[in-house]
């Protein structure tokens, strides 16, 4: 098996990894905790009219009492009202294809997953906030990378200098083994998959250059230990090391349930420790983070905004970057906006958190399409890390 090194979807928040000036802002900004509060369980019909996955949907807010007390708090990493993080279900389900191209039954159960939470209103994807807000939201966490990274730059150059200094470490998160079970579920055949099984997926992979598209990726499914409906895990992601990419198909945080909630932990940190777990010592080479299908419809109201400034279809990839000319005068601030999105915003604080084992990378690119081929209610999104 091949597993390759691309990240899909979902962020993390540094905090003791930076000096005092990032641990000042985060504390000026809670929503870098990235928790989620629990919600109720709803009761979802078995059959629904579209199998619609939800994407990056923000999710309710946990007890800030007991975050107060625990590992988080001490830090001063308690929650929001908004979270950074929220729990990106991945938009549209993958449909079952009808040109008889490949299918499995990790595909069947993705698709059922996210058809189940697209009726569930726990999940919150139909959240639309301003572009205001949203810009806001995407400079806070910029800027929390950005000052990481600078952090770093500067730890390294006084080390070099002195090498009693200490070396600045990643914000350290508990392992996700205390808290979610790894494929749990009682129909689990393998733990690979072929990313040719996702409609819409493979072609974006080729487009971008993304090697082993043909062969089996790692498939990861995490449930907290809560949560007792098997149709109901956390996150759904596969790795793919010699691609240096994570995919996630599936990141719906109303799902993680149970005491405490405060230990919950960030899409993106999930995310990351799936990697992280996949690729061993070459966690650093991270590439790529990917999240499909995209469904929030802040998220998808947002990218054909900016999509639209590109002149490309609905369904082409576009590749959108900071400083491109005239989107700024088009749009307004359009890199801090596509950053500040439910989808996106929680990847440079989840880069802000690893900045030293992934090497002071950013976000330097954002591959998007609003919309899926013969689907119009999910996109697409991959963001490209570099220095």
């Amino acid at each position: 098996m091949h597993a390759s090194g691309i990240l899909l979807a979902v962020s993390l928040c540094g905090f003791h990894l930076t000096a005092s000036g990032l641990i000042a802002l985060r504390q000026a900004n809670p929503e870098a905790a990235g928790t989620y509060g629990l919600t109720k369980r709803v009761v979802v019909p078995p059959k629904v009219p579209k199998p619609v996955d939800p994407v990056g949907a923000p999710k309710v807010d946990p007890a800030t009492e007991g975050c107060k007390r625990s590992w988080l708090g001490v830090r001063g990493g308690c929650p929001p009202p908004t979270n950074p993080n929220p729990g990106e279900g991945n938009g549209n389900s993958p449909k079952a294809p009808s040109d008889g191209s490949k299918s499995s039954s990790h595909s069947s159960r993705v698709s059922e997953i996210n058809s189940n939470a697209a009726v569930d209103p726990s999940t919150g994807m139909s959240v639309v906030r301003t572009p205001a807000e949203y810009e806001q939201s995407g400079q806070q966490a910029l800027s929390a990378n950005t000052m990481a990274i600078k952090n770093l730059k500067d730890n390294q150059a006084a080390v070099a200098k002195d090498p009693s200094v200490k070396k600045m470490t990643d914000k350290e998160y508990p392992p996700y083994s205390e808290r979610y079970d790894k494929n749990r579920a009682n129909n689990f055949k393998a733990e690979t998959d072929n990313v040719e099984n996702y409609p819409g997926l493979a072609p974006t992979l080729q487009k971008l250059s993304i090697e082993k598209t043909d062969e089996e990726w790692s498939y990861v499914e995490l449930t907290s230990k809560g949560q007792m409906d098997s149709f109901k895990p956390t996150m759904i992601a596969m790795t793919n090391k010699d691609s240096e990419t994570v995919v996630v198909t599936n990141a719906i945080k109303s799902y993680d349930v149970g005491l405490p909630e405060h230990q919950q932990l960030p899409n993106f940190e999930l995310a990351y420790q799936i990697w992280k777990e996949e690729a061993g010592p070459a966690a650093g080479s991270l590439r790529f983070i990917g999240q499909y299908p995209v469904a929030n419809k802040g998220s998808l109201e947002t990218l054909r905004i900016i999509h639209g400034a590109t002149g490309k279809g609905p369904t082409e990839l576009a590749t959108i970057k900071p400083g491109q000319p005239g989107f700024d005068e088009l749009i307004g601030a359009y890199w801090q906006r596509i950053n500040g999105i439910d989808n996106t915003k929680g990847a440079s604080w989840m880069l802000a958190d690893h900045v030293v084992t992934l090497g002071g990378k950013k976000v330097v690119a954002i591959h998007e399409s609003p919309e899926l081929p013969g689907d119009s209610s999910s996109g697409i999104i991959f963001l490209e890390l570099g220095n």
